[in-house]
């Protein structure tokens, strides 16, 4: 089941990164990184855009590593997971898949040769008309 992605505002200026549970924009974890070393370094010196990359994945690795494991607690115990990914289920479930696919397709090429589908047209059933139009 696909859920749309929610757009998440910018957090308030200040905000650590790592409080919360989705990636920053890379220039707000710029500045927020920048903010937080910055009594460390001397007035004459910069933080690299090479250290603020490797920081700012250090961090979406570290976040997506943190979110993944949440993901997994909170589906662990539902059907479809286990399903997907139980190393017991999930080759059974594959395998029931595909042969359900092969039925499918059988049955579709059984109705094609048996002419099922020869009155078939791009308008519909033949035979019938089209009520939308003149």
């Amino acid at each position: 089941m696909h859920r749309p992605r929610k757009p998440h505002a910018p957090p308030p200026k200040n905000i650590d990164p790592y409080t919360v549970n989705y990636i920053v924009p890379f220039n707000y974890f710029c500045d927020w990184y920048k903010a937080t070393n910055a009594r460390t370094l001397s007035k004459t010196s910069e933080i690299s855009k090479e250290e603020l990359q490797e920081s700012f994945i250090k961090y979406r690795d570290d976040l997506l590593s943190r979110t993944a494991k949440d993901f997994v607690k909170e589906h662990l115990t539902e059907p479809w997971f286990r399903e997907k990914y139980d190393p017991a289920e999930a080759p059974v479930t594959k395998s029931k898949r595909a042969e359900y696919r092969k039925w499918l397709y059988e049955a579709f090429m059984s109705d094609l040769e048996s002419g099922k589908f020869d009155e078939l047209t791009l308008d519909g059933v033949a035979g019938m008309f089209f009520l939308g139009g003149d």
